[in-house]
């Protein structure tokens, strides 16, 4: 294959080409796995995948390029259901290339075309990724890699280490994060675990995560399962949400129907609790909660506090109250009766709650 060059002040970029095409199956797999390079995924309407692999080399002259080249190979496999194309390097250890050196420098670019109904499964280390909207399943392994993923409409599996990027909409995911950050347009159902991570989602179904030393921001979500610690969460319009966390802080704009929470060491507010709201049960130890009610609400609160100060509104009509020393409970209701209006119920031990209007 011709080796093409360019001049860049004392170094001379050689490049390699290497082009395979193959037929597959509408449903079959396809294999990638790049370092140190671009991975371009597109999709069109042909049963077939061409995969078009470019390596760049930075050199003094052809002959270190060269050797650079005799290094790197890609190894395809296929068949009528499977295409694979791996980037494979030999290990310069003990050899004559010392990594610290700075003396070269190169690059492994692919560019695949694939059916979009195809399985996708994609590793790339130290680089970047774009993926065009694809409706098979998809498995995504990224290290040190920045992306962008138009849409992902099938099942996905994503392990995301160090890398930022964004996923204009997922289907069905279960995301593994780790020092990174993602910005999500829109979920339908999630399982996410991260941890030291950024998350960002527009709009989102369905929701199980665990977290910690995260920030989460969620635009509009229906049901959110989280267990964390050390995390910060702000979420805009929820309808129903279940969460115990220790040392966060979570903020609610909007709560719709279910409010579970058990917090340790948190503070956390609750912007507006809606009048369609069906409970609210807070339970928090050494937290403080901040509720703020939606005029016209009705609500029955059934409170107890140990070494911890509850504060609710005036309007309140108090059925029960009892002070001792260390502990306060009082139960009232407010725009309804007794036995039809949904539950607030609060027990805290250190902290504080209040609601107002």
């Amino acid at each position: 294959m011709p080796i093409k060059t360019w001049a860049d002040g004392n170094f001379r970029k050689y490049t390699k080409e290497i082009k395979r095409e193959f037929s597959i199956t509408p449903r079959g797999d396809v294999h990638i796995s790049n370092k140190y390079g671009q991975v371009d995924i597109r999709t069109w309407e042909k049963n077939r995948v061409k995969v078009t692999v470019e390596i760049a080399v930075n050199a003094e002259n052809e002959s270190a390029a060269q050797k650079v080249f005799n290094r790197i190979d890609v190894k395809f496999k296929s068949d009528n259901t499977e295409v694979s194309a791996e980037t494979v390097i030999e290990d310069t250890r003990n050899k004559w290339w010392d990594w610290s050196s700075g003396q070269l420098d190169y690059a492994i670019n692919y560019q695949v075309y694939m059916p979009a109904s195809a399985n996708l499964s994609l590793d790339n280390k130290y680089g970047e990724v774009y993926v065009s909207s694809v409706s098979g399943d998809v498995d995504l392994s990224l290290k040190y890699v920045n992306f962008i993923i138009d849409a992902l409409s099938g099942s996905s599996t994503s392990s995301l280490g160090n890398s930022h990027g964004s996923i204009g909409s997922v289907n069905n995911m279960n995301l593994a994060i780790k020092s990174g950050s993602i910005s999500i347009g829109e979920a339908n159902n999630m399982e996410i675990g991260s941890k030291s991570a950024t998350v960002n989602i527009g709009k989102a179904k369905l929701i199980v995560s665990n977290t910690s030393y995260d920030n989460y921001t969620i635009g509009t979500i229906v049901e959110l399962h989280n267990d964390g610690k050390f995390d910060n969460f702000e979420i805009g319009d929820a309808e129903d949400i279940f969460m115990e966390s220790s040392y966060s802080n979570v903020i609610f704009q909007d709560i719709n129907k279910y409010l579970i929470l058990d917090l340790d060491n948190c503070n956390a507010s609750i912007n507006k609790l809606s009048t369609s709201f069906k409970e609210a049960k807070l339970i928090g130890n050494n937290t403080d909660f901040q509720m703020v009610l939606e005029p016209g609400i009705m609500y029955q609160l059934d409170a107890f506090a140990d070494y911890a100060k509850v504060e609710y509104p005036k309007q309140m009509s108090v059925t029960y109250e009892e002070e001792e020393s260390t502990t306060y409970a009082v139960k009232g209701v407010q725009g309804g009766k007794s036995g039809n209006a949904p539950f607030v119920k609060v027990r805290l031990k250190y902290g504080s709650l209040k609601m107002t209007y």
